[in-house]
């Protein structure tokens, strides 16, 4: 295969990754997370005990 004239590719070692600000938040969604759950009590998820 001719590569005559095909300039060389740039390497990742020359690039760095684009980072965005880490905001910890609560997703502002407790009210559509919870309406796909099949059984809540309050702000939280129902689940059958496991344990016995």
């Amino acid at each position: 295969m001719n590569v005559d004239g095909v300039p060389p590719m740039v390497g990742t070692e020359t690039e760095t990754l684009r980072q965005r600000e880490d905001v910890v938040n609560d997703g502002n969604c407790r009210d559509a997370l919870l309406a796909c759950a099949p059984e809540t009590a309050g702000p939280f998820y129902t689940v059958p005990k496991v344990v016995e």
